[in-house]
């Protein structure tokens, strides 16, 4: 099942920071773009039905309404 994340529709959306470890979220699309920077360890991605491993001190675009689901290894 895909999930729409309608937090953000309609409104301004500047900047958003959020820290996570041991994370799952399903797939989903949004309407604003997303950056995800691997801080410590690796961390894997679907991307429009990729799958890409994200590794230490690295960052992943998502644009908007691009397909993903995240997950910590």
């Amino acid at each position: 099942m895909i999930i729409y994340q309608f937090e953000n529709i309609g409104r301004a959306y500047d900047y958003k920071n959020n820290t996570h470890s041991e994370w799952y979220v399903p797939p989903h699309i949004h309407e604003y773009s997303e950056f995800i920077f691997t801080k410590k360890g690796v961390f894997n991605m679907a991307l429009d039905g990729e799958e890409y491993i994200v590794p230490e001190n690295h960052l992943i675009f998502i644009g908007p309404n691009q397909l993903h689901e995240c997950r910590s290894s």
